[in-house]
């Protein structure tokens, strides 16, 4: 998959973490097919909470989308 379109799935992933959303909606949300279901890195999954699983997932896809960027 191209970088463009990468960078427009972590925008979106973004936008939902940055919503108004509970953590377990987000977490829904990010772990689907439209988001997480799209991209293959390796993250570190606490596997504690919601939120430490969106927060980290999103960590491991902000490393991914530098290292791509720097390709």
């Amino acid at each position: 998959m191209k970088y463009n379109k990468i960078l427009k799935i972590y925008e979106k992933a973004e936008k939902i973490v940055n919503s108004d959303l509970e953590w377990c909606e987000k977490y829904d949300k990010i772990f689907s097919k439209k988001i997480a279901g799209k991209v293959n890195f390796e993250w570190y999954d606490p596997d504690t909470s919601y939120q430490e699983d969106v927060e980290y997932f999103m960590i491991g896809f902000k490393e991914y989308i530098d290292k791509l960027n720097k390709n």
